[in-house]
């Protein structure tokens, strides 16, 4: 082959390739983390998300890992960062974004429940016996000790902010209540008809 025509040749393909590579960006900024339960477990499909940032939002992997991929714009930017999923109250977590890359730390988030007391209205004495159903999931439920207390715990509860959860309460009749969740000192008073 001849040097002339390939010259020419490696000249243009070098200038061909130079012209088609992309500009290099400035990384966008990253936040890691990993979302555990109360217990140090993992997590796996936490719902990861920002408030300063609705758009940027992620999902646990196995581990309870997570990456969050950030805008230009959000560099040098306080946020916070929430973690939430079925069973578990919701947590938040703020840092201040860097220009690379940050580690959060975990995020542990701690199981659901729907725990109280029932009382009768009059006598302030407790309610044993009492059938607790969560509205709309009649698999969840408790029934009340000789002290009138009642806890439910399960996965598949999810959060209610105030005023919170409705439950059903069956003692000789129904009742219709909302109670806080993830409050242990729920009181409940229902006036008992004979």
């Amino acid at each position: 082959m001849n040097r002339k025509v390939v010259l020419p040749s490696v000249i243009l393909m070098l200038i061909f390739f130079l012209w088609k590579v992309p500009e290099v960006k400035a990384q966008s900024p990253i936040v890691r983390g990993r979302v555990v339960d109360d217990l140090g477990n993992p997590i796996e499909g936490a719902r990861v998300s920002c408030d300063e940032a609705p758009d940027v939002v992620a999902w646990t992997n196995g581990n309870g890992d997570f990456a969050l991929y950030f805008h230009q714009e959000n560099r040098n930017m306080q946020v916070r960062i929430w973690a939430s999923t079925q069973g578990y109250i919701p947590k938040a977590k703020d840092i201040v974004v860097s220009n690379e890359s940050d580690f959060l730390g975990q995020i542990e988030l701690k199981r659901l429940f729907i725990e109280g007391n029932l009382v009768h209205a009059t006598t302030n004495e407790p309610i044993a016996g009492a059938r607790i159903t969560v509205v709309g999931q009649p698999s969840l439920q408790a029934t009340s000790d000789s002290n009138g207390h009642f806890i439910i715990v399960s996965n598949r509860l999810l959060w209610h902010p105030p005023p919170g959860i409705e439950i059903r309460i069956e003692i000789n009749r129904s009742y219709a209540v909302h109670v806080l969740m993830a409050y242990p000192w729920n009181i409940i008073k229902l006036q008992m008809t004979p």
